[in-house]
């Protein structure tokens, strides 16, 4: 990644230079170590990464730090350390906030279509429960009623009753279909 400054370090660890567009808190800060100076706490997991990359003098990429900025407003930074063949190291940080920003963004978006597509689909569920019951509870009556209308065009009627009943099995055949 590009980087937006850089620190040099002695061969202690020890802040020796300041480059780029650093956080002012890393420019006050010649002569103490880097994890001091970023105002981390040893229990953090950025320290402890900045240590042991200056400890075991490795490489060590992505180490998320997050700074204070002069408007009070948190910055969130990528350092990346690495040894130099003298026995000195140097640090780049680039400023990701807006990154890390997005991807919050992004992740919130993700959970809420995954919580949208769950509703919906709980609907569909509820919607197909209730169309079968409803179904069932159509179904049931109205074959009743054919029937009964069955029953009665058995039987002797004037021309006008039969055609009305005739009329009633036609539509429940149709709503039964």
């Amino acid at each position: 990644f590009g980087a937006d400054w850089q620190v040099d370090l002695d061969r202690r660890g020890m802040i020796a230079a300041v480059h780029g567009y650093a956080p002012d808190q890393l420019r006050e800060a010649i002569g103490q170590p880097l994890a001091v100076a970023l105002g981390l706490r040893s229990s953090q997991d950025s320290a402890q990464a900045i240590a042991e990359a200056l400890d075991a003098r490795a490489r060590r990429d992505s180490v998320e730090v997050t700074l204070s900025g002069a408007e009070g407003q948190d910055r969130v930074h990528r350092l990346s350390i690495a040894p130099l063949p003298d026995g000195r190291s140097v640090c780049t940080g680039r400023d990701v906030t807006s990154e890390v920003r997005l991807a919050a963004k992004l992740e919130a978006a993700v959970a809420d279509a995954a919580m949208a597509q769950e509703q919906a689909a709980t609907v569909a569920r509820d919607r197909d429960r209730v169309l079968t019951a409803l179904g069932h509870d159509v179904r049931t009556p109205m074959n009743s009623i054919m029937g009964i209308c069955s029953l009665l065009l058995d039987s002797e009627l004037e021309h006008e009753q039969r055609q009305w009943l005739e009329r009633i099995r036609a539509s429940c055949d149709a709503l039964l279909a």
